[in-house]
């Protein structure tokens, strides 16, 4: 019984182990409804004040307050004229006729390609790009931190899983003696 036991012991630790050390990537997704966006990666100017809304619809909900003039971080466009934006890690969608041409492009490695544009202009451009790289390293310790949360929290179950079958083990094992010696 007790090599029984053992058994049960160390196959839950090898178990645990393995759900310890084994990562699974969540994707916390609140939409069910996919949005065909095609990526960008632009910073363009507000021309006018703008409502950033949910979802590319002018009934949506807002979700960001723009002003007129405000550097805008553009991660997409939709098929039916708006741009996806983000800002402080919020996502939202404008219309397309509130933005100016291009100011400055980033392309895939980060690199800035800047339009005659004067030194304060670039000095703004870098200011902002930063800001955004801040923000999105920001959301990936966010991130992470949540996934160890999740690791740790599902370690306590496995645990308290083996420790009641244990417990339940054990108890069943008395109660078959007290029952065998009356």
């Amino acid at each position: 019984m007790m090599k029984k036991i053992r058994k049960i012991i160390l196959l839950s630790l090898v178990f645990g182990l393995l759900l310890t050390f084994h990562t699974i990537p969540v994707k916390a997704d609140a939409g069910t409804d996919e949005i065909a966006v095609t990526e960008l990666n632009q910073i363009m100017t507000l021309l006018v004040d703008c409502d950033a809304k949910e979802r590319p619809e002018e009934a949506a909900e807002t979700v960001i307050n723009f002003k007129a003039g405000s550097p805008v971080w553009i991660i997409g466009q939709t098929q039916d004229g708006w741009y996806e934006v983000s800002y402080q890690n919020l996502k939202g969608y404008i219309p397309v006729e509130c933005v100016t041409e291009l100011q400055v492009e980033v392309d895939e490695q980060g690199a800035m390609g800047l339009k005659e544009a004067g030194l304060d202009e670039e000095m703004e451009a870098l200011e902002t790009e930063n800001e955004m790289v801040i923000e999105e390293i920001e959301r990936q310790h966010g991130e992470q931190r949540r996934s160890y949360i999740w690791i740790a929290v599902i370690g306590v179950l496995v645990v308290g899983i083996f420790a009641t079958g244990m417990i339940a083990t054990i108890k069943s094992n008395k109660d078959k003696k007290e029952n065998s010696g009356k």
